[in-house]
């Protein structure tokens, strides 16, 4: 069995102030088309759907699309949701899409019942375990773990799963070593988990979480990264589609790794500020540029004259210490039209610091403050 492992999505993200919807419409073509040239059994999704837990109507409707595009090839469809999606809004409809071959996880107990598909050599169990936290495990089953590998555990523990058929299971958390942006930085900490805790049960882990591909464990435990690069740290990355060949229980799994071409790059151009202007003049791209300046002296409107040559400069910066800062920040205001509301711009700020996005409690409590702070409500 022939399956496609994706991950990550952000269907809605903004690459500072450019949305992407048309860059991920681009690369979704391109999903399709390798789902039917290369004969396809299963698509399997990852996580982080969305890029926030409140997704604006345009992301909502990409969705949409994407689940009618997949849906028509006749393909089943497994979709779990990360940490920045809220399940609810993810999951809403998936009783109905079941029907259709699409199965969206709607809450933790979904994942002990696995989605069965059959081939030639017999079953295979897929298990869509969400993204969880601690509190979640605990408010669901009553129980008191203090970190996310008990909690993950916990959960697998309660599958049965049969260890003498095909298991995969899908799922969103953070492998305790598995590398970040930086291809030296290992992450580690309380909210890992150990790759173990998957390979020695499953033949193989669907993983989401980390935009960068790797595999982990015993090589059975697998992130396929974005379809995109959505920071410059991720520019040197290259992007591909994960093609899982299954075969007869005990057999290794083969992996292939097919190659995106994406509608724009993001790239970094670095050196003296004239000699970018000079270099660049004659210079027609619609990639995404990071400036890197390289000059004892702060240029004046530096953005503003660079975005005549890269229209989507997303960002501008000195490289030396005493000058270490952000100058598109000195002339943004007048250059850019953001229209995100106070609550969408902190969305995207806690985002972008922790990872994940607000709980429904966090956006109640700053729906308040904004109504106080902003609209001058008492």
């Amino acid at each position: 069995m022939k399956l496609i492992h994706l991950s990550d999505l952000h269907i809605g993200k903004r690459l500072y102030d450019f949305p992407l919807f048309e860059d991920q419409r681009y690369i979704f073509a391109q999903v399709y088309d390798c789902i039917r040239s290369n004969h396809i059994d299963a698509v399997l999704i990852a996580g982080d759907i969305y890029d926030k837990s409140q997704p604006t109507a345009e992301a909502v409707a990409l969705f949409n699309e994407l689940l009618e595009q997949l849906s028509a090839l006749g393909k089943p469809v497994l979709i779990i949701s990360g940490n920045h999606d809220s399940i609810e809004r993810v999951s809403c409809g998936a009783r109905l899409m079941e029907k259709g071959g699409v199965y969206i996880a709607r809450c933790l107990e979904d994942s002990l019942k696995p989605v069965t598909l059959t081939d030639e050599y017999g079953e295979i169990n897929i298990y869509m375990l969400p993204f969880l936290r601690p509190s979640d495990v605990n408010n669901t089953y009553e129980q008191s773990f203090s970190d996310t590998e008990g909690a993950v555990a916990y959960m697998i523990e309660k599958m049965h799963v049969d260890p003498s058929k095909r298991n995969i299971i899908m799922s969103h958390q953070t492998i305790a070593g598995v590398l970040h942006h930086d291809p030296e930085m290992a992450i580690g900490g309380s909210e890992c988990v150990p790759a173990s805790l998957y390979d020695r049960v499953f033949d193989y882990t669907a993983m989401g979480h980390i935009h960068r591909r790797q595999s982990l464990g015993n090589g059975t435990v697998h992130y396929c990264g974005t379809l995109l690069r959505y920071a410059i740290d991720e520019s040197a990355q290259t992007k591909t589609m994960t093609v899982l060949t299954l075969a007869e229980k005990g057999s290794e799994p083969q992996l292939d790794f097919l190659p995106l071409h994406p509608l724009r790059n993001i790239r970094k151009v670095e050196g003296g500020f004239h000699e970018i202007l000079e270099n660049h003049v004659s210079e027609k791209t619609d990639d995404y540029v990071y400036v890197v300046l390289t000059d004892d002296f702060e240029a004046d409107s530096a953005a503003q004259q660079l975005r005549s040559l890269f229209p989507r400069l997303i960002n501008v910066s000195y490289k030396r210490a005493d000058m270490e800062h952000d100058a598109l920040l000195d002339d943004a205001r007048p250059v850019f039209n953001d229209k995100r509301s106070p609550l969408e711009l902190f969305e995207d700020f806690y985002s972008a610091m922790h990872g994940r996005g607000l709980t429904d409690y966090q956006r109640e409590l700053m729906q308040d403050i904004v109504r106080k702070v902003w609209e001058g409500e008492e």
